[in-house]
C-alpha cells in the first residue's frame, strides 16, 4: 500500500488514505530442499500487516505476511522538561 494522512485546512486530521501497490523487495533462489530463505529491507511506511508474495514469471507461488510496528524518536532523549505555553 501507499498512503498518507488526510488533513483539511492545514490542521484537521481526517484519517488515513491508502492505495494498493506492488513493489519488488528483491530476488532469491529456492534451495534443493525446496526452502526459500530471503532477506530484504522493509520499506518505510505507516506500519501494520503487509502481504509478502513469492512469485516466478509473474505467477504467485507462496504468500505470507510481515507486521511492521510504528515507532518514533524524541530529541533530546534526556534532560529537564521544557515548559511552553500555547494558545489556540
Amino acid at each position: 500500500m501507499t498512503g498518507g494522512w488526510v488533513i483539511e485546512d492545514y490542521f484537521h486530521f481526517r484519517g488515513k488514505k491508502y492505495s494498493e501497490i506492488s513493489k519488488s523487495l528483491g530476488k532469491a533462489e529456492v534451495a534443493r530442499d525446496g526452502k526459500l530463505t530471503a532477506r530484504f529491507k522493509i520499506p518505510e511506511d505507516y506500519g501494520g500487516v503487509h502481504e509478502v508474495i513469492a512469485s516466478a514469471g509473474g505467477v504467485a507461488l507462496a504468500q505470507g505476511g510481515v507486521e511492521v510496528s510504528q515507532t518514533f524518536e524524541m530529541h533530546p532523549t534526556n534532560g529537564p522538561i521544557e515548559r511552553r505555553s500555547s494558545f489556540v
